[in-house]
């Protein structure tokens, strides 16, 4: 169909959500109870945590062949591929955080899994019908 097309589009779903999602990290903390412990990341670990999540989750996306399946517009299809690509990304990101050390918040885990899966999910469910809309608009404009 246009996978071809598409493919850079969805790749590229998981880096456009990452700034929406740190920040949405911090929501919890700033309206929920207060917690016992302090949780703070220097730039450097930032970098290096979201570094290494942007390109496991890319290339855990990759590896299932999740991209060439997008363009069926299943929702049952997409909500299984994207819990399958975040648990085994949430599970590289342990992996990761215990091999370097970096002692991470188990909820800051959580919370970074969990707005990975809805904001991948939204932007999934979506892409498909914005792009075959903005395809159909650019057929409509040259005939």
């Amino acid at each position: 169909m246009f996978t071809r097309r598409v493919k850079p589009v969805f790749c590229s779903d998981y880096p456009t959500s990452f700034w929406l999602r740190w920040r949405l990290r911090r929501l919890p903390d700033a309206r929920g109870p207060a917690l016992e412990h302090t949780f703070y990341l220097t730039v450097e670990r930032k970098a290096l945590v979201l570094g290494f999540a942007l390109v496991a989750w890319v290339t855990i996306g990759l590896w299932l062949g999740i991209y060439e399946k997008l363009d069926s517009g299943h929702p049952r299809v997409i909500l299984r591929d994207t819990v399958r690509q975040c648990a085994y990304g949430a599970l590289c990101l342990v992996l990761f955080e215990y091999l370097l050390r970096l002692d991470l918040s188990r909820s800051f885990l959580g919370l970074f899994s969990a707005y990975a899966w809805v904001l991948l999910l939204l932007f999934r469910l979506t892409a498909g019908r914005w792009w075959e809309s903005s395809a159909a608009g650019s057929r409509r404009r040259t005939t």
